[in-house]
């Protein structure tokens, strides 16, 4: 495990991991159980001293390929690292401010791929892409793990009431004034979006159907892997977009009403981005979110058994217990996937279970809107190699009213004289959102993607124009 972030010595960061691992029934080299506050690299803060670490910085590359060879798994969990503000409440004379410890390191990603050519596993997790990692190592971890960045980062409050919840940071209300030029006297639950450049939304309860994120698994699948088909997720998410390598497992999905969902889309915010997305032969994970970090209470993963008592631990009723997370989503799917590669490294069989095809992701949940076209995400457009996702999908079994954003302009790739070799063009360049519709003065089968803002596709149209000279814009 490398774990490089604390505000406090509970090592909290990775407890949710090594209470897997010992539930188990894994355990060291010499048979013992992992212990949360010595098996790691990363950070090791204590009361005498703030500084000390051990991690793989000035490892040499044979040094890392050892490394590589001896150990079966790798979990690279957080490194977004601590702060003087992290501990100026808890300790005195600090020695600097600012960032003490944290970040991605090249030694870090160069293990990570060392890892992924000796087929190992390869497990990792939100916040490793985020600051304090340079832009350099970020793009080499977010390659090999399949899966970009987009600078935003969310988070489920209970309460946004700053007199209320001291928890909540004094930099969100502070960022929410200068960004909206108005005083901050949000309340309630709600969820909090932050981009790395500095902008902000705060959608409080009024604004949303559910206030809690949501995971989606499909149902299939989520029999497979064993985790709930419908879980909320009341802590820090990312927003990121899989590259051709990953397919999803299991999505986000943010229930916001039409207010709401207008200003997520004024931001460029998806409604539904990647959770957990995975390589075809599941030796690749990456966690879009805070997984491990989870207040579970260590001394349950001795008793054989207890995930049959789950609710005893948790409160379902608290939307903001993430206990009830760990033991519906996260124990199963981690369990599950460290016994099928224990399985394989015995050699006693193959698993591959089959993941959703990147263009039809869809659940099978009650609670979903009803939209005639997909709300994209026109503003984070990918580019055309990219496998992008919609910001919604069309769902059946609908429950909720959405008035309908009339499609105002068509982007024209081509045409095509058989609809199916038009289909088929669609999915062997993998172009996102393009659809197939008879040609306005044609017979022709031509291929568009449709937008709900004219400007937007115009702009996108110029990105594109090279790989499709033919291009151009075609008006309802």
């Amino acid at each position: 495990m490398l774990d490089k972030t604390a505000q406090d010595f509970s090592n909290i960061e990775h407890r949710a991991f090594t209470w897997v691992l010992n539930h188990a029934k894994y355990v060291k080299e010499d048979g013992g159980q992992y212990n949360q506050r010595i098996d790691y690299l990363g950070y090791f803060p204590s009361p005498e001293n703030l500084l000390i670490s051990n991690d793989l910085k000035d490892s040499s590359p044979q040094l890392i390929d050892s490394i590589a060879d001896y150990i079966d798994v790798g979990y690279f969990i957080d490194t977004y690292g601590s702060y003087y503000e992290d501990w100026r409440d808890r300790m005195v004379d600090i020695p600097k401010r600012g960032k003490i410890y944290g970040g991605l390191e090249s030694e870090d990603v160069s293990l990570m791929q060392s890892l992924m050519d000796r087929k190992k596993l390869v497990l990792a997790e939100f916040s490793i892409f985020g600051s304090p990692t340079p832009e350099l190592i970020r793009k080499r971890a977010e390659d090999l793990l399949g899966i970009h960045f987009t600078g935003w980062v969310g988070r489920y409050y209970e309460e946004l009431d700053t007199a209320l919840n001291t928890e909540l940071p004094d930099w969100i209300p502070e960022l929410y004034t200068r960004q909206f030029n108005e005083p901050y006297t949000l309340s309630g639950p709600g969820v909090g979006f932050f981009n790395e450049d500095g902008r902000i939304l705060i959608l409080p309860s009024s604004e949303m159907v559910h206030p809690v994120p949501i995971i989606e698994t499909e149902e299939v699948l989520a029999e497979s892997i064993g985790v709930d088909a419908f879980i909320r997720y009341p802590f820090w998410f990312e927003i990121g977009q899989i590259d051709t390598s990953a397919r999803i497992v299991s999505q986000y999905r943010i229930y916001a009403n039409p207010v709401g969902a207008s200003k997520m889309r004024a931001l460029g915010i998806p409604q539904s981005f990647p959770a957990v997305i995975a390589k075809p032969d599941w030796r690749t994970i990456y966690m879009a979110g805070d997984f491990t970090d989870n207040p579970i209470a260590v001394y349950t993963s001795h008793f054989e058994g207890s995930e049959c008592l789950s609710p005893l631990w948790y409160d379902n009723k608290n939307l903001g217990d993430r206990r009830k997370f760990f033991w519906d989503y996260y124990q199963p799917f981690m369990e599950g996937t460290l016994a099928r590669y224990h399985e394989e490294l015995l050699g006693n069989r193959t698993t591959h279970l089959s993941l959703p095809e990147r263009s039809s992701y869809r659940t099978t949940e009650k609670l979903l809107v009803n939209f005639n076209e997909p709300k994209v995400n026109w503003n984070s457009l990918p580019e055309p190699k990219s496998v992008g996702y919609m910001a919604a999908y069309i769902p059946e079994n609908d429950s909720i009213e959405v008035p309908e954003t009339p499609i105002t302009a068509y982007l024209f790739l081509g045409s095509f004289p058989r609809a199916e070799d038009a289909h088929r063009f669609i999915e062997s360049r993998e172009i996102p959102y393009a659809k197939v519709k008879l040609g306005n003065t044609s017979a022709q089968y031509d291929i568009v993607i449709p937008f709900y803002d004219l400007s937007l596709a115009k702009r996108y149209r110029q990105t594109i124009k090279n790989r499709y000279p033919q291009s151009g814009i075609i008006r309802p």
